[in-house]
């Protein structure tokens, strides 16, 4: 197909998705009595169109506005328009604002099956939004409601993603212990208290960041390998410490994650790397970078690890 055949027919689609969304929009004004036929190939026809062409930036407002705002569209139709949300290009810090507002509870809120759906979604396009700035300002939101077990799963892995050094205060830490301890180690909140065990490996002590992984073999700690000969017999029942972050300096630690991978323990090593990077380019540490490089030269060296460093991360 010519590049003139081609921009007719996406001038076409345009047309209809815009007429398609006005129809919808429009629909959930009335009750479905109320309504002259079903809103069911009306929504099918938008997604279908969405997921083909992409959905430009003022027609994202209004399907965002759409979804979290009360009307009369039933919960399968909202439902199914935020999984084919699939946005055309940078989604913006407006967009991200209204989807965070939505977040709690109240008449005004959309359904928790809807919030657990849009915060889905935020995951999903976290790395193509304008900035991750709106969702950092949400953080004392989004964290308050980890209560609701609803869009708890959903909110431990939003939360994740934008935890920063600056989020891990010792109240959250307290309040995370304590409903952990109330849901009986919730893995989501076991996950999440991992996340902040990698800022902070010091002040979280105890059983609460092992919840579901939890190993019931018989296992070995480090401190208990007296030599060479020790290490090799023991190095399928050695327990990874919880402080992981001590591989860094830690020659043993070093060689058992060569010998004995596991990309957990690795992914919690570079989300801190990534987390100091991240605080020395955005000014939030004191320290002096060059007295890191040495050890982090030593533990790419031993471990043959590749590290992306958050160079390239705006402050969140």
């Amino acid at each position: 197909m010519s590049p003139r055949q081609a921009e007719p027919d996406e001038s076409q689609e345009a047309a209809e998705f815009q007429r398609t969304l006005s129809k919808i929009i429009q629909a959930s004004t009335l009750t479905a009595k109320r309504r002259e036929s079903s809103i069911k190939p009306d929504v099918d026809t938008l997604n279908s169109l969405s997921y083909d062409r992409g959905i430009l930036p003022a027609e994202l407002n209004d399907l965002i506005d759409l979804v979290t705002t009360p009307n009369h569209l039933d919960q399968a139709s909202l439902a199914s328009i935020v999984r084919n949300l699939y946005p055309a290009s940078t989604v913006s810090d407006n967009v991200v604002t209204k989807v965070v507002g939505s977040i709690g509870h109240g008449r005004s809120k959309p359904p928790l099956a809807i919030q657990g759906a849009l915060l889905r979604w935020l995951v999903m396009i976290y790395h193509i939004m304008q900035s991750q700035g709106a969702l950092a300002r949400g953080y004392s939101v989004l964290f308050s409601l980890l209560d609701t077990a609803a869009i708890r799963p959903q909110l431990c892995h939003l939360l994740a993603l934008i935890t920063r050094r600056k989020h891990v205060k010792p109240y959250r830490i307290q309040s995370l212990l304590s409903l952990a301890r109330q849901t009986g180690n919730d893995p989501a909140l076991t996950g999440l208290l991992r996340v902040f065990k990698d800022y902070y490996p010091e002040i979280i002590v105890g059983e609460a960041t092992r919840g579901k992984a939890s190993s019931f073999n018989s296992s070995v700690s480090l401190e208990e390998i007296e030599n060479a000969d020790s290490f090799v017999k023991a190095l399928e029942t050695i327990e990874l410490p919880n402080q992981l972050i001590a591989v860094v300096g830690d020659p043993l630690l070093q060689k058992l994650l060569l010998l004995k991978p596991d990309a957990e323990a690795n992914q919690r090593v570079n989300n801190w790397l990534s987390s100091y990077a991240h605080d020395m380019i955005s000014g939030d540490s004191d320290a002096n970078p060059l007295d890191i490089l040495p050890t982090l030269r030593d533990y790419v060296s031993s471990t043959k690890v590749r590290m992306e460093l958050a160079q390239n991360q705006a402050p969140g």
